[in-house]
C-alpha cells in the first residue's frame, strides 16, 4: 500500500483566513495527496498584460504594460482505492477516493456562517509541492472525473477519481509583488508565492 506524500505535497486551508473555523470537512483543513499525474507535469503560467497605444504616423503601436494577471498552477490529482490487505470496502472508497476528491471540489464553494446568516468566499489555500513551490492560491477550476474501472457493484462507488485542478496565486498584500526578492533569499523566484 502506498502512503501519502506527507508534508511534501499538501493543500491546506490558509491559517490566516478569518473564516477558517467555518470549513467543515472530515479530513479537517489539510489534504495530503498520494498520487499525482507526474507524467503530465505541473504547469505554472502567467501572461503579462499589455495595452496598445497607437500613435498617429507610426506603423506599430506602442505596447504599454498595464498589469500582470494572477499566476496559474495546473496539477492533475489522482485518487485510487488501495485498501488494507487488498480489501476494498465502502469505507476505503470513501476515505481514499470520494472524500479527497470532494475536499478539492469544496474549494470552489463559499462557506456559510449560520449565526450571522452570511456566506463568505471560498477559502484560499496553501499549496505546497515539495521544495519546488509554496503558493497561497484559490482554486479557479477543476472537476471530478470518477473512474469506474473497477467499481463497487453494490454501492456503485468508483475505485478512482481524477481532479485536474487549476489554482491561481493570490498573495497576501505586499508592496513588492515583483518576481525577484527584495532581499538575498525568498520571493517568487525561490518558489515562495505567499
Amino acid at each position: 500500500m502506498d502512503s501519502n506524500l506527507g508534508e511534501r505535497l499538501t493543500i491546506a486551508i490558509d491559517t490566516g483566513w478569518p473564516h477558517r473555523a467555518l470549513w467543515q470537512h472530515p479530513f479537517g483543513t489539510v489534504l495530503r495527496v498520494t498520487y499525482v499525474d507526474w507524467d503530465s507535469g505541473i504547469t505554472e503560467g502567467v501572461s503579462p498584460g499589455y495595452a496598445d497605444s497607437a500613435p498617429i504616423g507610426r506603423a506599430e503601436a506602442y505596447r504599454v504594460w498595464v498589469s500582470n494577471p494572477n499566476r496559474s498552477i495546473s496539477i492533475n490529482f489522482k485518487f485510487r482505492a488501495q485498501g488494507l490487505n487488498s480489501a476494498v470496502t465502502e469505507q476505503v472508497l470513501n476515505e481514499e477516493v470520494i472524500l479527497p476528491a470532494r475536499f478539492l471540489d469544496a474549494l470552489k464553494y463559499p462557506v456559510y456562517n449560520q449565526q450571522q446568516d452570511v456566506s463568505y468566499a471560498p477559502p484560499p489555500v496553501l499549496l505546497k509541492i515539495g521544495t519546488l513551490m509554496t503558493a497561497r492560491c484559490i482554486l479557479t477550476g477543476g472537476d471530478i472525473q470518477w473512474v469506474f474501472d473497477p467499481m463497487d457493484p453494490d454501492s456503485l462507488l468508483p475505485h478512482g477519481a481524477d481532479f485536474n485542478a487549476t489554482f491561481e496565486v493570490v498573495r497576501a498584500f505586499k508592496r513588492n509583488l515583483g518576481y525577484f526578492p527584495s532581499g538575498t533569499v525568498g520571493g517568487p523566484i525561490s518558489g515562495n508565492w505567499q
